[in-house]
C-alpha cells in the first residue's frame, strides 16, 4: 500500500510533469512578451519626448544640451583642520 502511493507520488511529481504544468502555452507567452515590449516602447518614447523637449529649451536659451552630461568641478572648500586642544591649525592660525 505504501509503495503504491510512494510511485503515484514519484509519477505526479516529476520533474518533467512538473515543468509541464509550470510551463504556460507557447501563444500566452507570445502575447505576454509583445504587451511587455509594446509597454516598454511606451516608456521609451515618453524618454525620448522629454530629452527633445529638453533640447529644444537649451536651444531657446542659446545652450548646449550635450554639455549637461559633462563633469562638473568639485566645489572649492577649505576647511580647517583642528588639533585635540580645539585650536585651529595652519594657516588662520590666531
Amino acid at each position: 500500500m505504501v509503495a503504491d502511493y510512494a510511485e503515484l507520488q514519484r509519477k505526479n511529481f516529476s520533474t518533467e510533469v512538473e515543468a509541464a504544468v509550470l510551463r504556460r502555452p507557447l501563444e500566452e507567452r507570445i502575447q505576454t512578451l509583445e504587451k511587455e515590449n509594446e509597454d516598454l516602447r511606451r516608456k521609451l518614447d515618453g524618454w525620448i519626448e522629454r530629452w527633445v523637449t529638453v533640447e529644444y529649451n537649451a536651444r531657446l536659451l542659446g545652450k548646449d544640451a550635450d554639455k549637461l552630461f559633462a563633469p562638473i568641478q568639485p566645489p572649492q572648500r577649505k576647511t580647517l583642520a583642528f588639533t585635540k586642544g580645539g585650536k585651529p591649525r595652519g594657516r588662520d592660525r590666531r
